[in-house]
């Protein structure tokens, strides 16, 4: 029971000194039983160790849950997921660069880059990657030590099976924020026509 200035008064007497509704002195916290959630932000943290807060909120309204960001994000920083350590960014290229073009179809245009890493044992490879500049698809990846075929050895056979899967799931699962949060796939099925498609495709 409370007391003022050493004094028992009724609880109730002590809400109306205070101003305070006694529904406020007993109300208690429920929150509803956030454990699948949970377990599957970890699980999609732990096998998407590069997807951040943002992509992990896709992929949990693409399989149909309708907790909402907040909570979401609550749980991630809980769990300690906010402190991932991320790779650095590329150093961004001069402002100087000319405006990039805009895309209306498929194959309109695609751009090429080289990418250099290396695989387990210290060996140093290439990849050269081809994205059509419309839908983001990737279309190809080459992988090489120098891209000569006298230069292919048999340890790149791991690293061509690795990076094909990563294709897939960039063409499939990922989502793009610059497409809608929508994968390549999803976005070429949305917006191009399954005819002018196939055409493409087999041009």
């Amino acid at each position: 029971m409370p007391t003022i200035v050493g004094k028992l008064i009724s609880l109730r007497r002590a809400c109306e000194i205070s101003l305070l509704s006694t529904s406020v002195w007993y109300y208690k916290l429920h929150r509803p039983d956030d454990s699948p959630l949970r377990l599957r932000i970890k699980s999609i943290a732990e096998t998407r160790v590069r997807y951040g807060i943002e992509r992990i909120v896709v992929l949990l309204k693409r399989e149909g849950w309708r907790d909402n960001q907040k909570r979401i994000y609550r749980i991630y920083k809980e769990e300690g997921l906010n402190l991932r350590v991320k790779r650095p960014r590329r150093c961004r290229a001069a402002a100087h660069r000319s405006e990039r073009p805009i895309f209306s179809n498929l194959h309109d245009c695609w751009s090429m880059d080289f990418i250099a890493d290396a695989v387990f044992d210290g060996r140093k490879i290439r990849c050269l990657t081809i994205v059509d500049n419309y839908s983001r698809k990737c279309m190809a990846i080459e992988v090489g030590q120098g891209l000569k075929g006298s230069d292919v050895v048999s340890v790149l056979e791991d690293a061509k099976e690795k990076i094909e899967i990563w294709r897939e799931e960039y063409n499939t699962f990922r989502p793009h924020s610059c497409l809608g949060d929508m994968t390549p796939e999803m976005f070429i099925e949305k917006h191009v026509k399954t005819a002018e498609f196939s055409t493409l495709e087999h041009s």
